[in-house]
């Protein structure tokens, strides 16, 4: 897409099965962007996990990664895990002095029921006494066990979406691909 004005995008994807006139649902997926700097202030904000499906049981591990932070100023992550239907299954911060301009917290969770989940994280300059500045968000999904293809609906089909980056400076294109897969 050419042109985009500054700001956080996501594309989303359904992949449906058309059974005779009905659409049956098969998978979903989705990403998202940032063109330009967020609220016009430096730092970005980037969450990911280390898979999108887990089997059963599995450790899933994810990272929240903090950009263009300015040295010496200090930062708060708010970060919540949820469950596919809005329920909170844990939350928490990072706080932090920048010494570098980028910062990487990891996340572990090592017996969540089977389902899917989504970590939203928001990055704030921390001014002291509770005046923060919210900065950028983000968020990442994944599933954990009910199907081969974590979708819960006992099917193969997959459906996977990219971008060429994360985050685009003002003015430049993003392409972006959707590919299903085991059709």
């Amino acid at each position: 897409w050419p042109g985009l004005t500054d700001g956080y995008y996501c594309l989303y994807a359904d992949l449906n099965r058309d059974d005779n006139g009905t659409l049956m649902w098969l998978d979903y997926d989705s990403i998202c962007f940032q063109i330009g700097g967020g609220n016009g202030t430096s730092g970005n904000i980037f969450t990911w996990a280390d898979s999108y499906n887990y089997s059963s049981g599995a450790t899933v591990n994810a990272s929240i990664t903090s950009t263009d932070l300015t040295y010496n100023d200090s930062y708060v992550i708010e970060w919540e895990l949820e469950y596919g239907n809005g329920t909170s299954v844990d939350y928490g911060n990072f706080s932090w002095t920048a010494y570098y301009i980028n910062s990487t917290e990891n996340l572990t969770w090592s017996i969540l029921a089977d389902g899917h989940y989504c970590l939203h994280a928001d990055l704030n300059e921390d001014h002291g006494s509770g005046a923060m500045i919210w900065l950028d968000y983000d968020y990442t999904c994944f599933q954990v066990g009910n199907a081969s293809n974590g979708t819960g609906n006992g099917t193969v089909e997959n459906i996977y979406t990219s971008i060429d980056d994360y985050y685009h400076a003002s003015g430049s294109s993003v392409n972006a691909s959707i590919t299903s897969t085991d059709l």
